[in-house]
């Protein structure tokens, strides 16, 4: 780990690794939700229109803060 002028470890890395994975991990489950919504025939509510924007607007913002 390299440290900067303060003496504490640089993480950010990880910090980036894990903010990814967790973004893929929350795009598989709001698709999985759509897809079972849509195997069931079940008419898509406003949570689930929510839960689409939440993740778009989501990796927009942790994509702009990390790259």
């Amino acid at each position: 780990m390299s440290s900067n002028t303060m003496g504490f470890e640089d993480y950010g890395y990880r910090v980036v690794v894990v903010a990814l994975l967790l973004i893929v991990m929350q795009t598989l489950m709001v698709t999985g939700r759509l897809v079972s919504r849509r195997l069931q025939k079940v008419r898509l509510g406003a949570d689930d229109y929510v839960l689409v924007s939440a993740t778009v607007s989501l990796s927009i913002l942790v994509h702009g803060h990390l790259f």
